[in-house]
């Protein structure tokens, strides 16, 4: 490999270049002439960055790097990370035809491929816990924002189910299995009845989970879920009694009891609200 000889002499001027006051938002110019950037700004560095959200070549880096930094540890880094996703889906109910009207389906057409780069992302890093746990957060507070929430782009959230299913499957890090709560039950407020049925079976599973941290996030969760429906007969086939029942029988459990006795006391009764069958350990001979 060639060895390359490099002029350190204008090395302090360079370095201004990454040294701003961190209260700073904007490009001030010092009296030497020289434009000192405020890459301590995380405002800064996402507002710079969001043109190239659809570029074919840096998207997916880009993406990637905006959603681990929501898990960062400063609340700055996670607000302007926020903020600058959420100004980019904004914008894409705006996006207007050669008239100059907004054109509907170019903008879910932009969001699908959008949903397309989260999945890329997830993927390509399945087990990787620092980029799937904020993976998993943002798509929540996607879905809780209603930004994911158009019929068009229900079919794709069927992929952001699996994949969730399947990274928090047999997993022990308890903030990811969480993360997949708020996945689950965010995708319950989809129009889309065979999502909303897949996610209330997999919540009904960590219902029953064996941490009761994850457990009581699940009941929380649920419970909020199913009062914030418009309509629950798809999942609740009982009707209006079943309804009432199971929200009693969520919100007056003790869910950081034994997960055995919550089981034994509720499990089948639970299931069967829903129309479905809970499996049950086999019973010692």
């Amino acid at each position: 490999m060639p060895k390359f000889n490099v002029d350190f002499s204008s090395k302090d001027e360079f370095n201004a270049l990454f040294i701003a006051n961190e209260a700073a938002e904007e490009i001030t110019i010092g009296a030497d002439g020289i434009a000192y950037l405020p890459w301590r700004s995380a405002k800064f560095v996402f507002d710079s960055v969001r043109p190239f959200f659809d570029s074919d070549v840096y998207s997916h880096s880009i993406l990637k790097g905006l959603i681990t930094s929501s898990g960062g540890l400063t609340e700055s880094t996670l607000k302007a990370s926020q903020n600058s996703l959420f100004e980019y889906l904004s914008e894409m109910s705006k996006v207007k035809d050669k008239d100059g009207k907004i054109d509907k389906a170019a903008g879910i057409e932009k969001k699908r491929v959008f949903i397309r780069k989260l999945l890329h992302i997830f993927e390509t890093c399945q087990k990787v816990d620092r980029v799937t746990v904020p993976l998993m957060k943002t798509t929540e507070m996607l879905l809780a924002a209603d930004y994911l929430s158009e019929d068009e782009i229900q079919a794709d959230l069927h992929e952001v189910h699996r994949l969730c299913v399947a990274e928090s499957n047999k997993s022990k890090n308890i903030v990811k299995l969480m993360a997949g709560v708020g996945v689950f039950s965010g995708l319950l407020s989809s129009t889309d009845k065979e999502l909303q049925q897949k996610s209330i079976k997999t919540l009904l599973f960590l219902l029953y989970h064996n941490f009761p941290k994850v457990r009581k996030l699940a009941a929380e969760k649920l419970y909020t879920g199913i009062l914030t429906m418009d309509e629950y007969e798809a999942i609740i086939p009982g009707g209006e009694t079943a309804y009432e029942e199971v929200n009693d029988l969520i919100s007056e459990t003790d869910w950081a009891l034994p997960v055995k006795q919550l089981t034994a006391e509720t499990k089948v009764k639970m299931y069967g609200y829903f129309g479905l069958e809970a499996k049950l350990p086999a019973a010692k001979k």
